[in-house]
């Protein structure tokens, strides 16, 4: 562990390390983000969906009009991820659905009490996410009932796993590319003519006076060289 090219790769380990942490420091946040921004479209597709059916439902549902109601919540269903829609009574009853609640996506309709606007949140189903738009269904400022639109976060998330998995192997690649070269350019210029340094040295220790490297280098290393040189010449002439 104290030989130089242990130290040298331990270098190159930790630098890559920070690197990668940085890396994710910054992609992390920005993904994150990207996240957000994906899933407050997704709010603002349902929340238009919903408006655009709102006096049909809202009639419909008032009216007790089941084939009708069947038909326009068939009509949101037909939107590209969205999985379905349920309505609900008052009091939270089911009342009519054309997707298969699980009972773990039971919708939290307490959120809509006392806050206006509709609220939007991420639910399990299974081993899928799914996103549940919730608003109510009003006529006359009386509220008739409540409605929850299913949205399929399967294609997003997939997205999501895509692009991080194509981030970590780019930087992965870099990091590994970046290890190699440095790993080939420091041997070739640092520890191959050190280590033809020492094994000379070590020659000189032996008796064999004399004994010379050759370095035509015109850095630090071929200044050692050219002193190592001139130090074993010296001392065989004084021998």
């Amino acid at each position: 562990y104290k030989s130089l090219p242990f130290r040298i790769n331990t270098a190159i380990v930790v630098t890559a390390l920070v690197i990668v942490v940085l890396f994710g420091m910054f992609l992390y946040p920005l993904e994150n983000r990207r996240a957000d921004d994906q899933v407050q479209r997704i709010n603002l597709l349902l929340d238009t969906i919903f408006h655009q059916n709102l006096d049909e439902l809202a009639n419909e549902l008032f009216a007790r009009q089941g084939r009708a109601l069947k038909a326009s919540l068939d009509d949101i269903a037909a939107v590209d991820d969205v999985l379905g829609a349920t309505i609900f009574l008052p009091d939270g009853t089911r009342f009519m659905s054309n997707y298969q609640l699980v009972t773990n996506l039971s919708p939290s309709f307490h959120r809509l009490h006392g806050a206006p606007g509709s609220r939007f949140e991420r639910l399990t189903d299974g081993n899928a996410s799914v996103g549940v738009y919730l608003n109510r269904i009003e006529v006359i400022g009386q509220i008739m009932g409540y409605i929850a639109i299913y949205y399929d976060f399967t294609s997003l998330d997939r997205e999501m796993r895509q692009s991080v998995f194509i981030f970590s192997g780019l930087l992965a690649t870099t990091v590994l590319l970046m290890g190699l070269m440095l790993n080939r350019f420091l041997f070739g210029s640092i520890i191959k003519p050190v280590s033809q340094l020492r094994n000379a040295m070590r020659r000189v220790e032996k008796g064999y006076l004399g004994e010379t490297v050759d370095l035509p280098r015109t850095d630090e290393i071929g200044d050692m060289g050219a002193a190592f040189n001139d130090m074993s010449s010296r001392l065989e002439e004084v021998h």
